[in-house]
C-alpha cells in the first residue's frame, strides 16, 4: 500500500495565513480513504515552541477527526536532511513538501508542493526523475488519483 508523508508549514499550514484550510483537510482526508489512515503521516522540522505550536494548530482545527489520519503517525525532526533519515524509517512511498532543500535530500518520490516549475527541481538534482511539481492541492488531488 502507498504511504503519503506531509510537511506541515507550506503545505498542511498556508504560509501566508499560517492556517489550516478546508482544501489542505479535505486532500489529506482524499488520501486516507485512499490509501487508509496508517499509511498516511505528518514529517515536519521543528522544534520546541514550534512544535507545540503546530500540534495545537492541528488540535484547534480538529485535524485528526475530520481527515481520519492517525496522530501517532505526527513525527518532528530537528534537520531538513532527518526527513530523509525518517522517510526511510517509515518506508514512505512519496514525499509532499515545499522545500526544495527537503526534495534535495529525499530519494523516496517527492511532491514539490506550490510551484509547477519543474526547471527547479531538474536545476538541484538530475536524479530527481521521480518529482513532480504542484501548484496546489487541487493539483494534488490529480495526482493523488493516479497513485496506485
Amino acid at each position: 500500500m502507498t504511504k503519503i508523508a506531509f510537511d506541515l508549514r507550506g503545505v498542511i499550514v498556508d504560509k501566508v495565513s499560517e492556517t489550516i484550510t478546508d482544501e489542505a483537510i479535505m486532500s489529506v482526508r482524499l488520501a486516507v480513504e485512499k490509501f487508509k489512515n496508517d499509511n498516511i503521516y505528518i514529517i515536519s522540522k521543528a522544534k520546541n515552541k514550534w512544535i507545540k505550536l503546530n500540534i495545537e494548530r492541528l488540535k484547534n482545527c480538529s485535524f485528526f477527526e475530520k481527515t481520519g489520519m492517525t496522530n501517532s503517525n505526527l513525527y518532528f525532526v530537528d534537520e531538513y536532511e532527518d526527513k530523509e533519515t525518517m522517510c526511510k524509517k517509515l518506508e514512505i512511498d512519496y514525499m509532499v513538501d515545499d522545500s526544495i532543500k527537503v526534495i534535495r535530500y529525499l530519494t523516496c518520490n517527492s511532491i514539490l508542493f506550490g510551484t509547477n516549475d519543474s526547471y527547479e527541481v531538474r536545476h538541484i538534482s538530475k536524479n530527481k526523475s521521480g518529482t513532480i511539481c504542484i501548484p496546489g492541492w487541487k493539483h494534488f488531488r490529480k495526482e493523488i488519483s493516479k497513485m496506485t
